[in-house]
């Protein structure tokens, strides 16, 4: 009678075990529009407990986001579209101590959207994020799928229809592929991506580029598969890690007129394999911008001669007050041209900082992980942006060449004393305001309503840079400079990238005595790339 006690205390035990860790699934529907912009919903999730939301639309136009706060509203991720040609929304997260979490299904804020849709929510164990895989098999091509096999990739091709591959196109991926591995893994020392139970990364090729070759068509596109782990080749265990398919295009012939196909096909694999990378320190991260400008940056290192990332810089020379790391606004390519951000750390913090970032970002969400890696080199987030701001007026790039003709946008010219109302800028922007006052000494002071702003000076003579730290005000002399500017900088900033916005502001510019003490420069630089602003 004992035995068969401790019998049924186990049974129990084990069912109540059972009953724990097994996933609840809720599903609801409903319509997003002007009347009704979002929806949402308390979430409690238990120590240990993972999360796991996937919503579809199921007509009109709807363009959804789905975005998790825990209980004090702070943001904990965010995702617009699932993949890049698809605006569905999906998220994945795993509470260690337990709360209370609300989850808001919106329409994405970028352009004018309404349909209905289909939310799934899964709360369990870890192996509830499982149900947002991506699954291969759901890629179709245009004929019967044919695969050839590298060391580390799997190529799936046909040779029927608009996704038709030719033999030495096929040939030429297999050895762009190996020599992206070599080049990033071998060569500078980013971890290996987490390789899936194939035992090789998935490349799909198919026809993905608009006929007419427009600018802005998919070049390629990276898939997480959502299956959540370690990556043993990181430097540390991560929990978020996950395995990634590929997608290129069949043959990049849309370019051939203006551009050699094989150097679009070796900056796209530079660039989509770095996401696999990526990928494998954190497939969860909610800011985008990390994972866009670092694998351009990291697509300019390997292909020098990459057009479309230095293409891409022109947008963001031309709208410095946009908050730095912004969705992007009108299809610009934002989080792909601020790729120089990461060629800064290199250059002005060393070359490990990239990867340190990343091991942060392993750990951290959104400007937590810069927040840190800031502290660890004993400096601000605001400081490292202001740097950026100060390469990008300057030029100061070795590779700035290759940007042609493109310089930032000056917002306002100062010609004389007095009150200068100033254009604004978003969250870590600026505004480059050039100076034209008579030779003389000045004291400028910004002043703003909205939150404390800092003023930069940066004056140019002989291709020498002199750079400035005026705070909120200081003194300036037109006098020693063939070129004069300031720069008005915004320090704050904040998670939500969704939502930017401005501060404005105005300076006060008077003439003082040469009793007062020359300004004396904080820094020079050379400066052989500098071009006046537009």
């Amino acid at each position: 009678m004992i035995r068969r006690l401790a019998l049924l205390t186990l049974l129990l035990l084990l069912l109540s075990q059972m009953l724990t860790v097994a996933a609840q699934e809720s599903t609801y529907t409903g319509t997003l529009d002007d009347s009704e912009a979002e929806f949402k919903l308390e979430v409690e999730l238990r120590a240990g407990e993972s999360l796991a939301a996937v919503v579809r639309a199921t007509s009109g136009t709807l363009d959804t986001l789905l975005t998790l706060l825990d209980s004090t509203g702070q943001l904990i991720i965010s995702n617009d579209d699932r993949t890049l040609i698809d605006l569905n929304s999906a998220i994945g997260y795993s509470s260690e101590e337990g709360g209370l979490y609300t989850l808001i299904l919106s329409r994405a804020t970028w352009r004018p959207t309404a349909g209905e849709y289909v939310l799934t929510i899964r709360i369990g164990d870890r192996s509830v994020l499982t149900s947002l895989a991506l699954a291969p098999d759901t890629v179709r091509l245009s004929g019967p799928t044919q695969t050839r096999e590298t060391e580390h990739f799997r190529v799936l091709y046909t040779r029927q229809g608009a996704d038709a591959v030719e033999p030495t196109y096929l040939d030429l991926v297999e050895e762009t592929l190996e020599w992206a591995w070599q080049q990033e893994v071998v060569e500078l020392g980013w971890p290996a991506p987490i390789i899936p139970m194939a035992s090789r990364i998935d490349v799909y090729l198919m026809d993905l580029i608009d006929e007419d070759g427009e600018f802005g068509s998919i070049l390629g596109v990276n898939h997480g598969d959502f299956s959540m782990g370690d990556n043993p080749a990181t430097p540390d265990v991560v929990e978020a890690g996950s395995a990634s398919i590929i997608r290129l295009d069949n043959d990049y012939a849309e370019f051939a007129d203006e551009y050699d196909p094989d150097v679009w096909l070796r900056a796209t694999v530079a660039h989509e394999f770095h996401h696999s990378i990526q990928r494998g320190y954190d497939a969860l991260e909610p800011m985008r911008w990390y994972m866009e400008a670092t694998a351009e940056w990291i697509s300019t290192l390997v292909v020098p001669e990459d057009i479309v990332s230095y293409g891409r810089i022109e947008e963001n020379y031309r709208y410095p007050h946009i908050c730095f790391g912004a969705f992007d606004l009108q299809n610009m390519g934002l989080m792909y041209g601020d790729w120089p951000f990461m060629a800064m750390l290199d250059l002005h913090y060393g070359a490990a900082v990239p990867f340190q970032l990343w091991e942060n970002i392993a750990r951290y969400d959104g400007f937590e992980a810069l927040e840190r890696l800031a502290d660890s080199l004993d400096t601000t987030l605001p400081d490292m942006l202001a740097e950026y701001r100060l390469r990008n007026l300057l030029r100061d790039y070795p590779f700035a060449e290759r940007f042609g003709r493109v310089s930032v946008w000056s917002s306002d010219t100062l010609q004389r004393p007095g009150r200068l109302s100033g254009y604004g800028m978003q969250e870590l922007g600026v505004n480059y305001v050039t100076v034209e006052l008579p030779p003389d000494l000045y004291e400028v002071t910004v002043e703003s309503d909205d939150n404390p702003l800092e003023l930069w000076a940066v004056g140019i003579r002989n291709r020498i840079g002199s750079l400035y730290r005026l705070g909120e005000t200081g003194f300036i002399d037109t006098r020693p400079h063939d070129d004069l500017f300031l720069m008005v900088f915004n320090p704050s900033y904040d998670d939500n990238l969704g939502v930017c916005e401005y501060a404005s502001y105005t300076l006060q510019t008077r003439r003082v005595t040469e009793t007062i003490a020359q300004p004396v420069a904080d820094e020079t630089r050379l400066v052989p790339f500098f071009r006046l602003p537009s």
